[in-house]
């Protein structure tokens, strides 16, 4: 498989005609031959040859049936159908695209990466920090299900970051924990409207955070039970239709909560980098105090994502909008733990 060095302004010209060519199809014959044009050299193309090839009931179907792209994929391009399961597409960064350029590319990214973390190590010399790199819902499926090896180069530099973050002393947590994973979960798990994880992911995130800060999740998970998720989801807009789409996946939660906001943002800020909240634990399961700089896969306290995690476990938890400290510098903390976490796709 070739792989470009980056995507250049020809790349996200292509792009747009694809979007553009895409939305004006309207049976499945049109689209048979949209695919057949793609091209087998530019990243964006084998993004959008990878979607299509994995729509196989309507490769099976009567060519002259109609087709409609709005079920498929977003109209800016920002979501898309993996087979029935909604992921994230380009969204911000041209993320589809990413698996298919090439390995200098990623390390190139990644090193930089490193440098501003080595910023962050500095503001936080007197801190325990644990960096966390939260997969992409669409690694994950490749990973458990479809097994394309289509990810091994985006692998390859995430392993060059964890070395370089080992000689600043910044543990990093990225996909490892998915091999407890795999055998509990089948690939309609993945068919709600969110571009988040379920949320026994975050709770094997978290554990492997506590390990990090010298504590054990077997110690404290008899406190906790799983609830279901009332909302509607990030996707829900593009490809929503709560009669036909499996609920959200279940919240971790505390069986008796004794949480508060003390400071901060009640909800999400505008803009929503302007997000941060101070939770008080006025009964904690361990002691300390802990900082997250992240983003949506933490969140604010009513997401129950890791910042809820962190909040539900220790006495205090500030939460950032921040992920990585990449939104603004962040100021020195008296936490005893600093949690820096980001999306994967951000990294890239």
């Amino acid at each position: 498989m070739p792989h470009a060095h980056r995507l250049d302004d020809t790349q996200i010209e292509r792009l747009q005609t694809l979007g553009t060519d895409f939305f004006r199809l309207s049976t499945l014959r049109e689209l048979h031959v949209f695919s057949r044009s793609l091209a087998a050299e530019f990243p964006v193309d084998l993004a959008f040859a990878f979607l299509l090839g994995s729509w196989t009931r309507q490769q099976e179907a009567d060519p002259d049936s109609p087709f409609l792209p709005h079920l498929a994929l977003a109209e800016d391009l920002s979501a898309g159908m993996l087979g029935e399961r909604p992921i994230i597409f380009m969204g911000t960064n041209y993320w589809a695209a990413k698996p298919y350029l090439s390995l200098e590319y990623h390390i190139e990214k990644v090193t930089a990466y490193a440098n501003h973390l080595k910023r962050m190590r500095e503001v936080f010399r007197k801190n325990r920090v644990v960096l966390s790199i939260i997969p992409e819902k669409d690694y994950v499926i490749d990973k458990h299900f479809l097994k394309t090896g289509r990810f091994q180069l985006v692998d390859q530099a995430m392993s060059h970051l964890a070395r370089l973050c080992a000689d600043m002393e910044i543990p990093m947590l990225f996909s490892e924990y998915l091999a407890a994973l795999r055998a509990y979960e089948t690939e309609a798990d993945f068919s709600y409207l969110d571009t988040h994880l379920p949320g026994k992911h975050y709770i094997q995130i978290f554990s492997r955070l506590l390990s990090q800060c010298g504590h054990s999740w077997q110690d404290i998970d008899g406190v906790f039970t799983i609830l279901d998720n009332p909302g509607y989801g990030d996707l829900h807009a593009e490809f929503g239709d709560v009669a036909t789409r499996p609920p959200l996946p279940r919240l971790p939660a505390l069986k008796a909560e004794r949480l508060a906001v003390v400071a901060g943002t009640p909800s999400f800020g505008e803009p929503l980098g302007a997000t941060w909240q101070s939770i008080s634990n006025q009964a904690p399961l361990l002691p300390g105090k802990v900082l997250v700089l992240g983003d949506s896969h933490s969140s604010i306290l009513a997401e129950k994502r890791l910042t809820y995690l962190c909040a539900a476990t220790f006495e205090k938890c500030v939460f950032y909008w921040n992920p990585v400290g990449v939104r603004e510098a962040p100021d020195p903390t008296d936490a005893d733990f600093v949690i820096l976490e980001t999306s994967l796709r951000f990294v890239l």
